[in-house]
């Protein structure tokens, strides 16, 4: 599970011989998900707010976020309390 949000982290942000690749980053970001991981949950609700690798669907970004935030992570949390009606919503200023 760590070892898929390090390589989605890898692919989302390139270097340490990783090529650049939002979509690979995403489906990695996925399977960490899957498996509870709050900082991918996040990771993969941010992604999903702006369209960075997957199709924009604001209903996904709102879930995955919630997610993340309900396990305590900061970041989602600070999301949710600064924009709580925003998120999930178009025209979402992550």
């Amino acid at each position: 599970m760590e070892d898929q949000y390090q390589l989605g982290f890898l692919f989302y942000h390139g270097g340490e011989g990783f090529k650049q690749d939002r979509q690979a980053a995403a489906k990695w970001w996925r399977k960490a998900a899957a498996q509870e991981r709050a900082g991918a949950q996040s990771d993969l609700g941010y992604c999903y707010a702006k369209g960075d690798g997957v199709e924009q669907n604001h209903a996904l970004a709102s879930t995955w976020v919630g997610k993340a935030a309900d396990q305590g992570h900061v970041n989602s949390r600070v999301l949710l309390l600064k924009g709580r009606d925003k998120v999930g919503r178009q025209n979402q200023n992550y």
